[in-house]
């Protein structure tokens, strides 16, 4: 698998916390676009209760509006069995078997299409703080396989 690096400047790309994007018909990417932002990767194509888009496109597009262009980046997935499974990163990197997010990636890079990953510092840092009174579901998904997930990056 070859690795290439896409960049862009952090002051144009902008992505909602737990993908909670609505529908790129709806007036949110024009106030990104008014704002000044280029990039935009809220739009995770997966169908979960509590966010996701099942409908979007896997691979990188233009979402034309009327106040412009807005570079829509959605997050990896892995076509399986006509669903799109979440392998971009954060809690799907260090919850799933690493195999379906090194066949995401693999599949991108046999489409010809860049694959979006991501991970969050926190998520390299197995010593942090605990918080208390976490819903067992939340506090699971939050800390479990911490202390795996920097060895998982390098591979």
């Amino acid at each position: 698998m070859t690795t290439h690096h896409f960049s862009v400047d952090v002051e144009e790309y902008f992505q909602v916390s737990a993908f909670e994007g609505s529908v790129p018909r709806t007036s949110w990417a024009d106030v990104l676009i008014e704002e000044g932002y280029r990039y935009d990767s809220s739009l995770f194509p997966v169908k979960r209760n509590n966010y996701g888009y099942p409908g979007g496109q896997r691979d990188p597009h233009w979402l034309e509006r009327p106040s412009g262009r807005l570079m829509e980046l959605p997050p990896a997935t892995l076509r399986w069995w006509g669903l799109n499974l979440p392998a971009a990163g954060g809690a799907y990197f260090r919850l799933l078997p690493y195999a379906l997010v090194k066949a995401a990636l693999t599949d991108s890079e046999a489409r010809g299409v860049p694959a979006t990953f991501y991970i969050h510092p926190w998520e390299i840092d197995p010593g942090q703080p605990r918080v208390e009174g976490l819903k067992k579901s939340h506090a699971f998904r939050h800390y479990v396989h911490l202390d795996k997930c920097a060895s998982r990056k390098k591979r």
